[in-house]
């Protein structure tokens, strides 16, 4: 994800359009710390949301959490 960012980060975007990275659960809050440092205009988003939230659903992050860590898109 650093490289993807190094290579998008200065890339003359569109307002219309928005770049969104996709990281596994386990290294989103790390990829989103990556390029808040770096100021890009680059956000993150969760690759897979769980519809409860709350409850022992092994494996499954809910919506409300990733809200938390500001994750603003899903697939």
């Amino acid at each position: 994800t650093r490289e993807l960012a190094l290579k998008y980060e200065n890339s003359p975007f569109s307002k219309n359009i928005s770049m969104v990275f996709f990281p596994s659960s386990l290294s989103f809050v790390a990829v989103q710390q990556e390029l808040d440092e770096r100021q890009t205009p680059i956000k993150v988003g969760a690759q897979n949301i769980c519809w409860v939230e709350k409850g022992a659903y092994t494996g499954e992050v809910s919506a409300e959490m990733f809200l938390r860590v500001a994750g603003d898109y899903a697939l």
